[in-house]
């Protein structure tokens, strides 16, 4: 089969889309990355919207070329990030297994941080307000950067022959479904950077528990291969549990299959300096797993609060297969257990009310 009406270089970038001599690009008239996603509108929004500001800064008399050179770079960095989602997808694409933790992956990162930053209007912030939002950003492009090369390798080793599965969507509430839902609160800058900077810690476990499960999946023979493909070594490791000194592990030990894999990425420091190539820091190594403080089954919200972080496979396998069900499809992650809208009280209630309305 041969796509005829194929478009070859329609992405394209631009050195400068905001300039001091009061000139700016909007649309693709500057910048277009790739339509799966469609990306556009968004980048449409940020471009006028940089725009009206640098205009208001205009008429207020400040410093036009200060602030058009900030959102200038701003905005090429927004576009470099985003970007990345498309340079090494090919391969995920074509695979099955792969591509809904893509999905999951960029639709968690997108919600985290670019949705909220545009809707809580941080880029109106005065320089001096914004740069710790600007310093967060490149650490979700760190992050961005490692997951997507880890899912293009992953994606490279593993049989993609299509097979009939079901992808079951997160449930509301879910970690994901609630980022979706947390687009309509109304916060306060500080709380918008509270808000951000949990979810780049949370951001750093899916990442840790997609390594897992991609090192689980392409097998004892394939493991180091990927490791070093992915130069997993240098990926900066979370501080052990207190009283517990670290034990390294191999990346085959690493990539035992575990029900509850607490196997995490931390943030660097906001100091750390931007790169698309995250630092070199301490070896990885997967944390240990807690012990479960109580037994399974007795206490359905205590159970909840204590897999908050911990991501689960969406899809249930038979009980007759249970090692399957923890690494066969393990793409699409979930945090919290399932629970009927009965028992769901307080705020999370009012927000079901709003999305099934």
């Amino acid at each position: 089969m041969v796509d005829f009406l194929t478009l070859k270089h329609y992405s394209h970038a631009t050195a400068r889309m905001f300039s001091p001599q009061r000139w700016s690009l909007i649309g693709d008239a500057g910048a277009f990355h790739d339509p799966f996603y469609s990306p556009g509108s968004d980048f449409i929004a940020l471009a006028a919207s940089f725009t009206l500001e640098i205009l208001k800064a205009r008429l207020r008399g400040g410093d036009v070329a200060e602030v058009a050179e900030r959102f200038d770079r701003l905005y090429l960095q927004f576009f470099d990030t985003t970007c990345e989602l498309y340079r090494k997808a090919a391969p995920v694409y074509g695979s099955p297994r792969v591509l809904p933790a893509k999905v999951y992956w960029d639709d968690f990162v997108y919600w985290s941080f670019v949705c909220q930053y545009f809707f809580r209007g941080v880029f109106k912030l005065p320089a001096d307000q914004h740069e710790r939002f600007e310093l967060l950003g490149r650490e979700f492009a760190a992050l961005q950067f490692r997951a997507q090369k880890l899912l293009s390798e992953w994606a490279r080793r593993i049989d993609n022959t299509p097979r009939p599965v079901n992808v079951v969507l997160p449930v509301i509430p879910s970690l994901l479904a609630s980022l979706y839902l947390d687009l309509t609160r109304d916060m306060s800058p500080d709380e918008t950077y509270a808000y951000m900077r949990d979810k780049l810690a949370q951001a750093g476990e899916i990442l840790g528990e997609l390594a897992l499960r991609a090192l689980a999946e392409v097998g004892p023979d394939q493991r180091d291969e990927l490791a070093r493909a992915v130069d997993l070594p240098s990926w900066p490791q979370r501080p052990p549990p207190t009283g517990s000194p670290p034990r390294p592990r191999s990346a085959a030990s690493a990539a035992a299959p575990s029900r509850r894999s607490s196997a995490t990425w931390s943030a660097p420091s906001a100091a750390s300096p931007a790169s698309t190539t995250p630092p070199p820091s301490q070896a990885w190594s997967p944390a240990p797993t807690p012990a479960p403080s109580r037994p399974p089954g007795k206490d359905l919200q205590a159970r909840t609060c204590s897999l908050k972080h911990v991501l689960r496979a969406e899809l249930r396998r038979p009980p007759t297969r249970p090692q399957e069900r923890t690494c066969s499809l393990e793409h699409v992650l979930r945090s919290e257990l399932r629970r009927p809208p009965s028992e769901v009280s307080g705020p999370w209630r009012q927000r079901l009310s709003r999305a099934t309305r």
